[in-house]
């Protein structure tokens, strides 16, 4: 059986004819040709593998020509996100056959994923679990904030209601302490007029 390879930020399971993306765990099957392909070519990395070669490897039981060969390498590119005028992945050789060029490795579950930009098309997904936290921290933020304001606005003093007193939060400094030894907000004007406060 063939050993599992990483490429990039990519898992090469020639067990099953996948290959991984290991920033968001999506899978994508590879015809087995396909995967053939990619393995006669990421085995030999930096080396200039002969068209004749490949075809004597993947297709020895079948004659095939030569865009064949072609439109796989197109496939493999679109799904690695590989451009061939600037090549991460797979380099051609003019004339000659095709070159892997991208990083190549056994695969190790515990190796770290590099970094790189974010997936567009994930960033929808991705910023879920930030609004699922986000939408309930603002509302008790806000029902929080109108329970402390709503006496000054009224009149009212927070010691005429022990509910509210109860609920009440003093005011934070924006700022570290002035010249004078007073808060100070980055502004320049006090931002310290309410709550308990040192200085």
């Amino acid at each position: 059986m063939a050993k599992e390879l990483r490429i990039g930020n990519w898992r090469v399971r020639p067990d099953c004819n996948r290959l991984v993306n290991l920033r968001n765990d999506r899978a994508v099957r590879l015809e087995p040709k396909l995967m053939s392909v990619l393995m006669v070519l990421a085995e030999r990395p930096g080396r200039t593998v002969r068209r004749d070669e490949l075809f004597e490897t993947v297709w020895a039981d079948t004659h095939v020509g030569q865009e064949v060969l072609w439109r796989g390498i197109c496939e493999l590119r679109r799904i690695l996100g590989d451009n061939p005028k600037s090549p991460l992945f797979i380099e051609t050789v003019p004339r000659v056959g095709y070159r892997f060029i991208g990083p190549v490795t056994a695969f190790r579950p515990s190796a770290p994923i590099a970094p790189s930009l974010p997936d567009r098309r994930l960033g929808r997904a991705s910023s879920l679990p930030f609004q699922a936290l986000a939408r309930p921290a603002v509302f008790v933020f806000g029902m929080l904030f109108g329970l402390a304001i709503g006496p000054m606005q009224t009149g009212l003093q927070v010691s005429d209601s022990p509910a509210l007193e109860a609920l009440s939060l003093p005011l934070v400094c924006c700022a570290s302490s002035g010249p004078d030894g007073g808060h100070e907000c980055e502004g320049g004007s006090d931002c310290c007029t309410h709550g308990d406060t040192a200085g």
